[in-house]
């Protein structure tokens, strides 16, 4: 079944849709969690609250505007809420997390959704409120800027 019928199943009433709707957005859900905030941990508790807020906005879901976008900008909403600022600058693991968790919030978000998750540009630039040029000259900036911190992480 489609996420999008699982979500109006879920909506009305159905348990069962629910539990495929989160086994379905499980793994781009988590790994975007996984590279917005400082290590697992705080992936797995911000998915549960994740989790929480889509069962009870299931009903208010808008038909066509892409179950994994919705998914994703509810689990934006948490991290800025549970974690604000996340990884601005804070000491984080050792190698490429702590590069990631090094960039500001906005440039992290578009190298998850664009280089983990796949996600195409234009609806990376949605989910960041942005156009796909500005978008696009982010993400670019951003892959430098990870490189650069990476770099110097490693050689640490």
């Amino acid at each position: 079944m489609s996420d999008e019928r699982l979500v109006r199943s879920a909506a009305r009433g159905s348990a069962d849709a629910l539990s495929q709707l989160i086994e379905s957005l499980g793994p781009p859900v988590f790994g975007y969690l996984q590279g917005m905030l400082p290590d697992d941990e705080s992936a797995a508790r911000a998915l549960e609250e994740t989790w929480v807020r889509l069962a009870k906005a299931v009903g208010r879901y808008k038909q066509g505007t892409g179950v994994t976008a919705w998914a994703l900008e509810t689990a934006r909403r948490v991290v800025a809420d549970v974690a604000p600022g996340a990884g601005t600058g804070a000491e984080g693991p050792p190698g490429i997390r702590a590069a990631l968790q090094a960039l500001a919030p906005e440039d992290r978000e578009l190298l998850v959704c664009r280089d983990a998750l796949g996600m195409d540009l234009s609806s990376v630039a949605r989910l960041a409120r942005m156009s796909t040029q500005d978008a696009g000259e982010r993400l670019t900036a951003a892959r430098v800027v990870l490189v650069e911190k990476a770099a110097g992480t490693l050689a640490r």
